[in-house]
């Protein structure tokens, strides 16, 4: 039977990846982590991330970097900042887990270079929005913004138990927010007003 890792991994085709099919196969693995977790609602917890046979989280600090994935002895370490906020810290494990997802596969060919974007900015592209996809998935953040009316941007950052930064890229991402406002629009009235 195969391991939940194996399964994730497995949902990647084993050859170059458009910009478009990266990403979506991305959000596709963070919505299968979060179904074979159960988990419903905001936030994630870490357990999501980082509960995997052969994974271990450590958090060090004055590390230069946010954090870092490295195979080391039959086990994946993923290093964490310490000292860096624990929203930040959240988001580097999650971004860390896809690499450990992706490393069944050379990024070079997972990720080919297009353009600009070089293969390992675009392995970091498909990290940094895996990370955001099981943070804050499609679903609920719209149901959060558009159904519920949260749209205090740090009100949805600490549901989420995001960075603001974190939360404002994903409204954008989601065409919720236009890119060029500077501040979330401010809650309409309720109805019985």
């Amino acid at each position: 039977m195969p391991s939940l890792l194996g399964e994730l991994r497995a949902i990647v085709p084993l050859r170059p990846l458009t910009l478009p099919e990266g990403l979506g196969l991305a959000e596709i693995q963070a919505q299968a982590l979060l179904a074979a977790s159960d988990v419903r609602s905001p936030p994630v917890p870490e357990s999501v991330m980082i509960d995997f046979p052969r994974v271990r989280v450590i958090r060090e600090r004055r590390l230069p970097i946010s954090g870092a994935s490295q195979w080391t002895a039959g086990v994946w370490i993923i290093v964490v900042n310490e000292d860096e906020p624990r929203v930040r810290q959240r988001f580097t494990m999650a971004h860390e887990l896809k690499h450990v997802l992706d490393a069944a596969h050379t990024p070079a060919v997972l990720y080919p270079t297009i353009g600009e974007l070089d293969s390992a900015q675009r392995a970091e592209q498909a990290c940094d929005f895996f990370a955001a996809c099981l943070l804050m998935p499609r679903k609920w953040v719209k149901r959060a913004y558009c159904n519920e009316r949260v749209q205090q941007l740090a009100t949805l950052a600490r549901r989420f138990l995001v960075s603001q930064i974190a939360m404002r890229r994903r409204l954008y991402a989601l065409g919720l927010l236009d890119p060029h406002q500077r501040h979330l629009p401010p809650t309409p009235p309720s109805p019985e007003r």
